[in-house]
């Protein structure tokens, strides 16, 4: 577990956090030497904004954009990387126009 943090920890103390350094073919190499991302680039340097790591018999959550840990995560799906499991898929010219997520604390 603590090498998982220690990746998180250098992930978040290098790469600075801004949607205005996202663009569609970024790479995690140009991520990396360029020292910004948004959370794609988080993900493809080995951490999304944040990920579960199975250590052992375990899961655990990481957040190495936030480099705390938080709760109300909703996992929206399982794979390999973002490709896997985008939160949306389209295909030609698209406008997003209105995106909100209303979620309650169950204890």
């Amino acid at each position: 577990m603590a090498r998982v943090q220690a990746i998180c920890d250098y992930v978040h103390g290098h790469i600075a956090f801004g949607y205005k350094h996202a663009r569609l073919t970024k790479t995690a190499w140009e991520a990396f030497n360029e020292s910004t991302g948004v959370c794609r680039d988080y993900a493809t340097l080995r951490s999304p904004c944040w990920f579960e790591a199975y250590l052992g018999d375990h899961r655990y959550t990481f957040d190495p954009r936030n480099n705390v840990p938080r709760i109300g995560r909703i996992p929206i799906g399982h794979g390999r990387d973002a490709a896997d499991v985008p939160i949306t898929l389209t295909f030609g010219p698209n406008t997003l126009v209105s995106f909100k997520v209303w979620t309650d604390e169950v204890c």
